[in-house]
């Protein structure tokens, strides 16, 4: 006696392939989210870092007449640098940001101000900070001491001295993020602030 089995199991090859095109453009989509989601991460806890370090100098130094010889291992001296943050340069303590280059501190040339400057910035943290408010509450800065911004496509210089900082100074406050686009073109930039 012979059998016919009229019914088809499984699936067929275009469906399939269906399937898979389904998955993929869905797996691309969620790869764009995530990596727009950790970028913005990344310059969110950037600013942190500057606004908490911010806070604390200022604490620090209320009770000092002037920022005179203000350094990154000076900061990391008075143990108010995250653990995660401090490394080890040429037997100096420094501070590391979250893009992986490090934070610097320079007084001001009568040395009632200082600069804060970041660097080993990519272009889109870099233009994000530069161009935010940084008088904006959430930020918890007191930002009525903050004067200037300045900004550089770095690359040049791994340490971004007091001479480089102060050419790329920008009065208006908050920066554009157009003019913070134009200059923030490497993958190395740097981001300074100057604070009274």
């Amino acid at each position: 006696m012979r059998c016919n089995f009229s019914e088809q199991f499984g699936r067929s090859m275009i469906e399939m392939i269906g399937v898979l095109a389904i998955i993929g453009v869905l797996s691309v989509g969620g790869f764009a989210m995530y990596s727009k989601s950790i970028a913005k991460h990344k310059y969110n806890r950037a600013a942190d870092q500057i606004s908490t370090l911010l806070n604390k100098i200022n604490v620090i130094y209320s009770n000092k007449s002037n920022y005179a010889n203000i350094s990154a291992s000076k900061i990391v001296g008075y143990g108010i640098v995250d653990s995660d943050m401090v490394i080890t340069v040429n037997n100096k303590k420094a501070i590391k940001n979250i893009y992986g280059g490090r934070i610097y501190f320079y007084n001001g040339p009568t040395n009632d101000s200082f600069w804060i400057t970041i660097d080993g910035l990519p272009s889109a943290a870099c233009v994000a900070l530069a161009s935010m408010d940084w008088g904006n509450n959430c930020l918890k800065v007191n930002a009525s001491n903050l004067s200037t911004i300045g900004i550089m496509a770095s690359g040049a210089t791994a340490n971004p001295g007091r001479t480089a900082v102060a050419s790329r100074a920008n009065n208006s406050l908050p920066m554009s993020p157009a003019t913070a686009a134009s200059v923030c073109t490497g993958k190395s930039n740097f981001v300074a602030f100057q604070f009274q």
